[in-house]
């Protein structure tokens, strides 16, 4: 992938995360193209805050995971998740550790609480339970240090795992 189609899967840009052996630290500054060229070439895992700094989301994540040993499962529940949003351009990803994520990305930023809630009640129409979405907030606060949660960007080798995330699939709105 390269380092300019990256930046459709960052949401806030003037904060990142980097990932270390122990978790994620803040790095508050902006986000480069050097940042996404070291990303992808391995030499740093970067990830991205859900909310923007205007308060919105350029997309949502829905994350598709467990017990490593029954990926098979996980990966076929994906692909049903990843086909029931026929009206977003979607990604599904390999996260490279425990599962999948479901990129869903509205045609104009939405407020987080309208891309949650709209997850969760298709969900419900397709009987699908305890599936974590991101974003998780409806709203943070900078200034008290909340951001909110963020999602490692793809193709990014995941610290744990020593593996690598992998794009499987994308589609645009109404394609199947």
């Amino acid at each position: 992938m390269e380092p300019k189609k990256l930046w459709k899967f960052v949401g806030r840009r003037n904060i990142y995360a980097v990932q270390t052996n122990t978790g994620y630290v803040p790095i508050r500054k902006e986000l480069t193209e050097k940042d996404l060229q070291e990303h992808l070439k391995g030499i740093k895992t970067l990830g991205s805050y859900v909310i923007t700094e205007t308060g919105k989301c350029n997309f949502a994540v829905i994350d598709v995971d467990g017990d490593p040993n029954k990926l098979d499962s996980w990966k076929a529940l994906s692909i049903k998740i990843f086909y029931i949003f026929p009206e977003f351009n979607r990604v599904l990803e390999s996260s490279g550790r425990r599962g999948f994520h479901i990129w869903l990305f509205p045609k104009d930023p939405e407020p987080p609480a309208f891309l949650r809630e709209l997850i969760k009640a298709r969900f419900k129409l397709h009987n699908l339970r305890n599936i974590e979405i991101y974003p998780k907030q409806n709203k943070v606060d900078v200034l008290k240090k909340q951001l909110g949660n963020l999602i490692k960007l793809p193709c990014g080798i995941h610290k744990k795992s020593g593996k690598r995330s992998v794009i499987l699939k994308e589609a645009k709105e109404n394609e199947i």
